[in-house]
């Protein structure tokens, strides 16, 4: 596994991101191959679009084979139901209770990084001091995301599709479960410290950019271009080797068993999950390429 870089970071980490809180782009319907794939047994058919989780309206629809697939499969698929997401669940473990604080558990220069941001946007000390550092490092990156760029949550591909399934009455499915990503996030403490120093060496750098960048690379289908910011080796940050083989990786190979499952019924699945889970040698893709089942076709 290799590190993601910082912008992608912020991207990869899962979409209860959206939960908590660039120049124009065309219509996706006039854009070329994306980030899709047909994925079929003997009898049952899976399609899966690797996704963002944050976009603009001028995305939607998407399309015509990415819409035409959604509309002919028997089930909606995502990392999450968002439906199942309940916030309460989130903030039992987000707050310290007792007498630790943000401060006493970060290096301070870490500390002073994260308060000078959470000064700046309004909140209150005796709010986010109350904050346990992944929640801390998830309140930021979401809020320093949106504060820099006209992209919102509010229009991630995962939002659209769930949304869309709701209105349709059609059932939504899940990969994961909230419980899941909450304790992916929370697993996100242990490096708190080397996660804020990557933030700082880079907080120089233009988000709006970067994000806009990565954004165009995913709607271009380029797979080169995405792969350069979700997995190239920053070898400033080996520490957080280990954090992202259990952000990603092990995930994939969890998601590649429930799509298995899938493959076995007589159905039509339409999965969407983040854009990192499908391409790379450790992808979705490659995993079940690897079984030599499945007919595989990139749409």
């Amino acid at each position: 596994m290799k590190l993601i870089n910082k912008s992608s970071f912020k991207i990869v980490l899962l979409p209860m991101i959206a939960l908590m809180i660039a120049s124009s782009f065309c219509n996706a319907k006039d854009k070329g191959t994306q980030f899709f794939w047909e994925i079929r047994s003997d009898s049952a058919t899976v399609y899966l679009l690797g996704s963002i989780h944050v976009g603009k309206e001028s995305f939607y629809p998407m399309a015509d084979v990415i819409e035409n697939a959604y509309n002919k499969s028997d089930y909606l698929v995502g990392e999450i139901n968002l439906e199942n997401a309940g916030i309460e669940d989130l903030m039992q473990k987000a707050l310290f209770t007792g007498p630790t604080t943000l401060q006493s558990v970060l290096k301070e220069e870490n500390y002073q990084f994260l308060k000078h941001f959470f000064d700046s946007v309004g909140i209150l000390p005796m709010m986010y001091d109350r904050f346990k550092p992944w929640y801390a490092i998830v309140m930021y990156q979401g809020m320093n995301m949106g504060s820099e760029t006209d992209i919102s949550n509010d229009y991630g591909v995962d939002v659209y599709f769930q949304n869309k399934a709701n209105r349709d009455k059609k059932e939504i499915l899940e990969l994961e479960t909230t419980k899941e990503q909450i304790d992916y996030l929370i697993k996100m403490g242990d490096y708190a410290d080397d996660i804020i120093e990557m933030e700082r060496e880079g907080s120089s750098s233009n988000t709006a950019i970067e994000t806009h960048n990565l954004i165009e690379a995913w709607e271009r289908g380029d797979e080169k271009s995405l792969m350069k910011y979700f997995i190239d080796v920053d070898d400033n940050f080996p520490k957080l080797r280990d954090l992202m083989i259990q952000l990603v990786d092990e995930r994939n190979v969890k998601m590649t068993q429930k799509i298995e499952e899938y493959l076995k019924t007589a159905k039509t699945y339409f999965v969407v999950v983040g854009a990192g889970h499908p391409i790379g040698e450790n992808g979705i893709i490659e995993l079940l390429k690897k079984t030599n089942k499945y007919k595989i076709k990139r749409k």
